[in-house]
């Protein structure tokens, strides 16, 4: 299984954001062992697994 890396960046003003859409993420795990994790996560109206 590959790895997952999350990067995170901060920004000055607010003039980019006419230029992101929106998008709404919810997320849960429904197992989690030192072995493996089941991840939920909707976005939008989509669910995944």
């Amino acid at each position: 299984m590959g790895i997952e890396i999350e990067r995170k960046f901060l920004l000055t003003g607010t003039t980019w954001k006419h230029l992101a859409p929106g998008t709404s993420y919810r997320q849960g795990y429904l197992n989690s062992a030192k072995e493996r994790t089941v991840r939920v996560r909707t976005i939008d109206d989509k669910g995944f697994l």
